[in-house]
């Protein structure tokens, strides 16, 4: 994941992209639940092949390269020096990338390996896909694409503002559908990174850093989340929402955590969840005012389903009848664990300002410098 980030090379940043997988790999393989080899098969497979087309891209590129300067290089700086291609070349070039990025992110209709990954996945790959490598998916398209194909970026912006809104829709309801919770969450998750993806294409300051603003934001409060999720599932046996309950009076300090992040990722205000919202909803309305009611309105999808999950499985009690469930708080070390988390989720939603002005002046230059569109349109 460190070498992704630090990759300026795109041979090298396709390297570590791909040897990613590894440990995701043997963690569903060796400790998942269920049909574990075909869940790791399937999400393997379903985000190599994504990638072989980054990686044709990617040569494509570097061919390009030669034929224009006489030598050869994948250098980042260096690739966006190529002149010689025409407006079609590049869309095909931008799609072989978005493929790639838009499987691990996951947007729709490129989702189908997400939901039975993280049901059968142990907590600690869950928690590496949904937190990390999910978000990098987004990292890539503001670091590449935008750079790589200013251009068809804009030309393709309202298509993928559209996607991103749809999926924020769609995986909403389907998770409202769900009685399972990691299933619930894994809906959950790429509902909000579908509406990461329709901030960072709406061609604003408000909706870019908003988009990075949540992928900060999404990953404590998810990330957390599905930590909770797999102690409890450790503990009583079930994840299921209908065999849950009454977990707020056996595990009262486990149930303020789980609210914290909850609210949090529904976007209460005071938690980074509701500034990281509030930004992309102004970077839609920007970008189009009828998709911007749409993208405010859609926020609700996520309160309704995450509340209606937490009254069923936590605080309400258990029918009579049925037998105690084994849960117990929280120990020591894991609320030592969980309380900067805790913390961060108020600092950034009362303090924004510290953690956007690290990220906005890149955002600046990429839509003044790059994009030539100025900083809010």
């Amino acid at each position: 994941v460190t070498g992704t980030l630090l990759s300026l090379d795109v041979v090298l940043f396709y390297f570590f992209w791909e040897i990613m997988l590894l440990p995701v790999f043997l963690m569903i393989g060796q400790f998942g639940f269920g049909d574990k080899v075909f869940t790791t098969i399937k999400v393997t497979v379903y985000t190599m092949a994504g990638s072989l087309l980054m990686l044709v891209a990617i040569l494509y590129l570097g061919v390009a390269y030669h034929s224009e300067f006489g030598v050869w290089s994948f250098a980042y700086d260096k690739l966006m020096q190529i002149s010689i291609l025409d407006y079609n070349t590049k869309v095909w070039l931008f799609l072989g990338f978005l493929v790639a990025f838009a499987i691990k992110i996951p947007l729709f209709p490129l989702h189908t390996w997400i939901m039975e990954t993280y049901k059968n996945a142990p907590t600690g790959a869950v928690f590496l896909l949904s937190s990390i490598m999910a978000k990098l998916g987004v990292y890539a398209v503001l670091r590449f694409m935008i750079p790589l194909f200013p251009e068809v970026y804009i030309e393709f912006s309202t298509w993928f503002v559209i996607i991103g809104l749809f999926g924020l829709v769609y995986f909403g309801i389907a998770a409202l559908m769900q009685d399972d919770i990691k299933r619930m969450f894994a809906y959950s998750s790429a509902s909000h990174l579908s509406f990461i993806a329709a901030g960072i294409f709406s061609l604003n300051s408000y909706g870019i850093n908003g988009a990075l603003y949540l992928i900060i934001a999404h990953a404590i409060a998810t990330g957390a989340l599905f930590l909770l999720v797999g102690l409890m599932q450790e503990q009583t046996g079930f994840k299921t929402i209908k065999d849950l309950g009454g977990i707020a009076k056996k595990a009262p300090i486990f149930t303020f955590v789980f609210a914290v992040m909850l609210f949090a990722n529904v976007g209460l205000p005071g938690t980074n969840g509701f500034v990281s919202e509030l930004l992309i909803i102004f970077g839609v309305f920007n970008f189009n005012i009828y998709l911007g009611v749409i993208a405010a309105l859609s926020v609700i999808i996520g309160a309704s389903y995450m509340l209606w999950m937490f009254q069923r499985a936590i605080l309400q009690d258990r029918p009579e009848g049925s037998p105690e469930l084994n849960m117990r708080d929280l120990k020591i070390k894991e609320i030592v664990g969980l309380v900067p988390w805790v913390v961060l989720v108020f600092i950034m939603g009362f303090y924004p300002e510290v953690f956007i002005d690290k990220f906005e002046p890149t955002v600046t230059h990429y839509l003044q410098d790059i994009l030539q569109i100025g900083a809010t349109r």
